[in-house]
């Protein structure tokens, strides 16, 4: 071949389009994968067992603090202290966003997140938007606001041991 030779390659709108749908079905396989672990409940809510729904009516009516007994005050404390920080709707926002880019849950769908998981359902002093059980709370925004609760945590027990606790009391 010469140097003066050219390669020419032919496209056309029919190759452009192909090539598009095959870049989108590619990013769409990548997410279920990376989507694959909020394919099962963090907390394991499962409606069809009776002890786990009564837990999950009791979450909707006090809120996660309930499951602290004696020290529900001080968990009570601890939670809104962590709601005051901003940066806790960022942080759930930039984890749940697909490539980063894409969000999935605006703000106030976090911040009811939040107000769901921590003064459950039935607390009209705070708005839980949509969510009328914290096991309507999409998998993938409630392990992400439970993992941000997690980090700055001042209580000795995590939301999920305590809740387990009380799971495993109802069931004896």
């Amino acid at each position: 071949m010469n140097n003066n030779e050219k390669i020419i390659i032919n496209v056309n709108k029919k190759h452009i389009i192909v090539m598009v749908v095959t870049i989108c079905m590619l990013l769409l396989i990548g997410f279920l994968f990376d989507d694959y672990k909020y394919w099962r409940s963090s907390f394991g809510f499962d409606k069809g067992d009776e002890y786990t729904t009564k837990a999950i009516e009791t979450w909707d009516r006090y809120g996660c603090t309930y499951f602290y007994k004696e020290d529900q005050k001080e968990a009570l404390d601890n939670y809104e202290s962590m709601l005051k920080d901003d940066n806790l709707v960022v942080y759930v926002k930039r984890t749940t966003a697909i490539y980063g880019i894409i969000n999935l849950y605006s703000d106030k769908e976090i911040e009811a997140a939040f107000n769901a998981i921590v003064y459950g359902c039935n607390n009209s002093d705070h708005d839980t938007g949509k969510y009328r059980s914290v096991a309507d709370i999409p998998e993938r925004l409630f392990r992400n606001c439970y993992l941000e609760m997690i980090m700055p945590n001042n209580m000795d027990e995590s939301i999920k041991e305590v809740y387990e606790q009380y799971l495993y009391e109802l069931k004896d």
